[in-house]
């Protein structure tokens, strides 16, 4: 086996491969909080973008975990012209072009695999909305997974039929979004243990003769979410689960860094990660600031506006009229009391309900939903609220629209009404598994 590339893991799904003349960057966030002030890194204090000097850039997905326009910015635009970047094929083209916008030059890849020089080569495929790289390199293969879902099995026949057998496989060792209330103990376990099925069903498929977790260092930031750490996989939990499965386990510190094929001293990596997640406790978490409600109002006659101007709004009206999008119960903790969201009949306070809600959460967040077409999506990683598993279908209903147009999606054209009721079913469907487990 070549023993050319070298692998340093930068942090959570940052790491830098250097092949020959190449050093590919990968995922980099390095600072900060993601999803809202949801989450961060399990071991901060990274290097910057200019201090690792990447020549290449790979970015798996739009999820600010792992695309850092903060962190991709301190490249100074003099320099940025001379780091190319890559990204899979989207319709909504979003990353693409803001890295295009900010001086990146950016090549989109398909299937084909792409050379960076003389024997260097990438090939990238989607997974949903993520993506997973190949780097190839003196006849030794990386394949760096992040955190595509990929637990039914058949997710994978494309990339296996690809691919084929690699010499180091990286991918995603917990759950790193919401995953239930507080008192669902028993779901955040059986979402625990999801992960380790997942990497099994990954190295039965390529069949790696190393495996780096990675992309799950990370913890919950928030007074809202603290309670998801308790059940999250420890990096440590995942090296006799990879090495049952025939392979080794390679865990790596933030600074570390190897040479494919090499001995590594994965004890004491995770003798560090243990200081780390024992850390947490001591931390300071984040917390929200109350936003008035003439403010959610203004917020959510803009984003009405916005959805008028993206959507077919006649067939929206029509498509209400049948009784498929009723309004949503949303209870704001810090009000103490209740407001009803309808996107076609306004946002109303209506203090305490003898039905319940459907939803609860803080008016901050709130408004982050009205505010950003991701909102949605950034809520359901960052874990800030609660449902009634019962109704929630309600709030996903209301909110599927302008999260499905973040994605380039329109209704009706492109978001059918069939795909627009999908997600809640999907949501109880999901819920219900998991109860039975």
């Amino acid at each position: 086996m070549s023993r050319s590339m070298r692998l340093h893991f930068i942090n959570h799904a940052c790491v830098l491969i250097e092949a020959g003349h190449t050093r590919l960057l990968c995922d980099p966030w390095l600072s900060g909080s993601a999803f809202h002030n949801g989450l961060k890194l399990l071991a901060p204090g990274s290097p910057t973008c200019v201090d690792l000097q990447p020549s290449h850039l790979w970015i798996s997905h739009e999820h600010p975990d792992h695309f850092s326009p903060r962190d991709l910015l301190t490249i100074p635009p003099s320099d940025r012209g001379r780091v190319l970047a890559y990204y899979q094929k989207t319709s909504d083209r979003k990353v693409t072009q803001f890295l295009s916008a900010n001086g990146f030059p950016v090549c989109e890849m398909g299937d084909d695999a792409v050379s960076l020089e003389s024997d260097v080569s990438v090939r990238c495929g989607s997974v949903g909305s993520d993506s997973w790289l190949l780097v190839e390199s003196g006849g030794s293969t990386i394949l760096n997974m992040n955190d595509c879902l990929t637990l039914d099995p058949h997710v994978l026949d494309q990339p296996r039929t690809k691919i084929g057998n690699v010499d180091v496989l990286l991918t995603q060792f917990s759950y790193a979004n919401w995953v239930g209330n507080p008192e669902d103990v028993d779901l955040q376990r059986w979402a625990a243990s999801m992960w380790l099925d997942q990497i099994r069903g990954q190295i039965a498929a390529f069949r790696p003769r190393y495996v780096v977790p990675f992309a799950s260092f990370v913890w919950f930031c928030h007074d809202e979410n603290a309670y998801m750490n308790q059940h999250m996989n420890r990096v440590r939990d995942i090296v006799p689960v990879i090495r049952e499965c025939g392979a080794e386990p390679v865990v790596m510190f933030p600074g570390d860094a190897w040479r494919i094929g090499a001995a590594h001293d994965t004890e004491a990596a995770c003798v560090r990660w243990d200081g780390a997640y024992a850390d947490v406790a001591t931390r300071g978490r984040e917390h929200a600031s109350s936003v008035t409600f003439r403010k959610l109002e203004a917020s959510f006659e803009a984003y009405v506006a916005r959805l008028r101007r993206k959507n077919d709004w006649r067939a929206l009206e029509d498509f209400a009229v049948r009784g498929n999008l009723p309004a949503t119960t949303i209870y704001l903790w810090d009000y103490g009391s209740c407001v009803s969201f309808d996107i076609l009949n306004g946002l109303r306070e209506v203090g305490s309900t003898t039905g319940g809600w459907d939803v609860a959460m803080h008016s901050e967040s709130l408004l982050n939903v009205l505010q950003n077409e991701w909102g949605r999506g950034t809520l359901t990683v960052n874990g800030r609220f609660h449902v009634d598993y019962r109704t929630v279908g309600r709030f996903w209903r209301q909110t599927q629209i302008a999260y499905a147009n973040n994605v380039g999606l329109r209704f009706p054209d492109t978001l059918s009404p069939e795909a627009l009721l999908a997600p809640a079913r999907s949501l109880a469907a999901r819920i219900a598994a998991m109860k039975a487990s």
